[in-house]
């Protein structure tokens, strides 16, 4: 498990079936083989967990958790995308890496508007 708010991704080398399958990104830590089904041949980046205290909605009846949020790249060879799952709760989403740098800038701004 890497755990932190972020990073480089691992890397790792490049592999290709011997059925032709497209390469891995040099980001893909999963195992690939060739008895795969094709639906199976996703790639996927090392994950990082980031420690996390959420609510539901902010009414009164929905207390804070404290839980773990699952970011990484994963891709079903088509184009990366960034995915976010709560370790124990409803919240799983997916993104575009365009979607996931505007999220970038807004939190960013918003973080900068609070925080200080």
């Amino acid at each position: 498990m890497v755990q932190g708010q972020g990073g480089p991704m691992t890397t790792s080398e490049g592999r290709e079936s011997s059925q032709g399958q497209d390469s891995c990104p040099p980001w893909c830590i999963r195992e690939h083989h060739d008895s795969d089904h094709p639906e199976d041949r996703v790639h996927q980046a090392q994950p990082i967990f980031v420690p996390a205290i959420t609510r539901a909605t902010l009414l009164p009846d929905h207390p804070p958790q404290i839980t773990e949020l699952m970011v990484m790249a994963a891709t079903d060879g088509t184009e990366p995308w960034i995915v976010i799952n709560e370790d124990e709760g409803p919240l799983k989403i997916a993104v575009d890496l365009a979607t996931a740098l505007g999220l970038t800038a807004a939190l960013h701004e918003i973080l900068g508007a609070v925080a200080n």
